[in-house]
């Protein structure tokens, strides 16, 4: 029974670890669109003076 809960509680651990960094990515990627952006907005402002 208790081999079964440390089983239980590796594998939620686990998973809990691959979302965390799967949503780091995420995070970094939605970081880099958001300069992209910005540049893109800053290059439109200037053309437009």
């Amino acid at each position: 029974m208790i081999i079964i809960l440390i089983i239980l509680m590796i594998g939620i651990l686990v998973t809990l670890m691959r979302v965390e960094i799967s949503s780091k990515k995420q995070i970094e990627n939605d970081e880099r669109i958001i300069e992209r952006l910005d540049m893109l907005i800053n290059d439109l402002r200037k053309s437009n003076k």
